[in-house]
């Protein structure tokens, strides 16, 4: 049973409206409940410090999140324009970085975490709760060690993605300049498993997620059929995926994160293509994709989980 306290807390922290608290009251029990109690003080410490904003009519995500960027992002932003337009549901920590002359030294100076959901959507239907349930997902997920300065270099940590970018101080400004980034495309799937499974666990029924079926499908295979959805829960929910990285391979984690970008990048692109016949190319792409190379490295990681000999 959730402590009303944390719920009064919460309402008063952030002046949120009666329809929130209620959401959170149905959310917050099936979190820990999914995920184990053992993470308890992670998913409430995670959800107090993370504003959530629900889009009036006038507003829509972009624009909110616009308003709230602590530090400039070069390149990319943390939530690209081409997921910005389907998004339901958006979990951003916005940074701020300052440069400490005296040590000659990046430090973090603030941490602005926000969740933001699209008008579309009411918390007081099962759709609305799937959407928030989505980025509360990815904010529990991400929350410890989310956020790691080493020397002129930040990673921001999303469950088992991450992206890393330069951090450049000129004329006394600083910008994060995109380096790289790993795995959104994955984690996004293994979020999707879920969120379905915890609103199934608020509706007291099998609740279905419908998107990006590629990357769904992978996390499903992983979760359930090779029964690892506790072991990637852990390594999400405490930020250390090196262990699991090691057991698995680098190179073999490596590839299906990367065909997991592609995937994911094409059902976007399908999202937003007009012509059935370029809908039906993307698809036929995906497909090969997901049943040749995604295929031969989900058999080798079979094999290292029973310790069948993997000849590379």
């Amino acid at each position: 049973m959730l402590d009303a306290s944390f719920l009064n807390k919460l309402k008063e922290k952030y002046n949120y409206e009666e329809k929130i608290i209620r959401a959170l009251s149905m959310i917050i029990p099936s979190l820990l409940e999914y995920y184990g109690k053992d993470y308890e003080e992670i998913i409430l410490n995670a959800i107090f410090n993370c504003e959530i904003i629900p889009c009036n009519s006038h507003q829509t995500i972009s624009k909110v999140l616009s308003k709230r960027k602590l530090t400039s992002f070069v390149g990319e932003t943390i939530v690209s324009d081409i997921d910005l337009r389907r998004a339901e549901s958006v979990y951003v920590p916005n940074v701020k970085i300052v440069y400490d002359e005296e040590n000659n030294r990046y430090d973090i100076d603030k941490v602005d975490r926000i969740i933001v959901t699209s008008h579309t959507f009411n918390y007081d239907s099962l759709k609305g709760l799937e959407v928030l349930t989505h980025a509360l997902c990815h904010l529990v997920k991400s929350y410890s060690n989310e956020l790691v300065i080493d020397e002129n270099m930040l990673t921001i940590r999303n469950g088992i993605a991450y992206e890393k970018r330069k951090i450049i101080y000129d004329d006394n400004n600083i910008n994060l300049e995109l380096v790289s980034l790993f795995g959104q495309g994955l984690e996004e799937g293994l979020t999707l498993y879920d969120v379905e499974k915890i609103v199934s666990l608020i509706c007291k029924d099998n609740y279905k997620v419908y998107d990006f079926n590629s990357v769904y499908t992978v996390a499903h295979i992983l979760k359930d059929v090779y029964k690892l959805n506790h072991e990637i829960n852990d390594a999400s929910l405490l930020g250390d995926f090196d262990g699991f990285r090691e057991k698995y391979g680098d190179e073999i984690i490596d590839n299906i994160g990367n065909i997991c970008d592609d995937c994911i990048a094409m059902e976007n692109e399908m999202y937003l293509a007009y012509s059935r016949e370029d809908k039906d190319l993307l698809a036929d792409a995906i497909n090969k994709k997901m049943t040749e190379e995604l295929y031969n490295n989900l058999v080798v990681m079979y094999k290292k989980k029973h310790g069948i000999d993997v000849k590379m």
